[in-house]
């Protein structure tokens, strides 16, 4: 009986481990050479399909990647500000143009649910599973 168990259960966490066939190379967030964009590369080949079936239906709801310019750890005056802008999609990168130009010594926070899951195999079989997806961030200096 405790034969099959182990087997069950080997059989289990190998399933769990071949479930995750995903890029494990990390999203790039940076800025373009110019510093006018935002360049998110590295999308997986299902995340792209699904970035350009959404952004050929609504294009302009787009919340796919999120931008906020950010206080200085010694900035105690400035706000928060989102920053809104469009995205392009161009090849494996995916663009974000904001509406205003990003200011020079500021910080910019940058998240978005590209490639993003709930959980890899390793936190499955540790039960590290969350509620949500976990979002990736990248805080950005210009």
């Amino acid at each position: 009986m405790f034969k099959n168990i182990k087997i069950a259960v080997l059989l289990a966490c190998l399933f769990l481990a071949a479930c995750d066939t995903t890029n494990n190379e990390p999203l790039y967030i940076g800025f373009s050479a110019d510093s006018s964009k935002i360049v998110v590369s590295g999308i997986t080949a299902a995340a792209k399909f699904e970035i350009e079936r959404n952004l050929q239906a609504a294009p302009a709801d787009q919340h796919l990647v999120s931008v906020t310019q950010i206080p200085a750890d010694n900035d105690t005056l400035t706000m928060e500000i989102d920053f809104p802008g469009t995205l392009n999609l161009s090849g494996d990168s995916l663009f974000f143009t904001p509406d205003q130009a990003f200011a020079k010594g500021k910080n910019y926070l940058v998240q978005t649910i590209i490639n993003a899951k709930f959980a890899t195999a390793k936190e499955i079989i540790k039960a590290k599973v969350g509620h949500q997806v976990k979002a990736q961030q990248q805080v950005l200096y210009r």
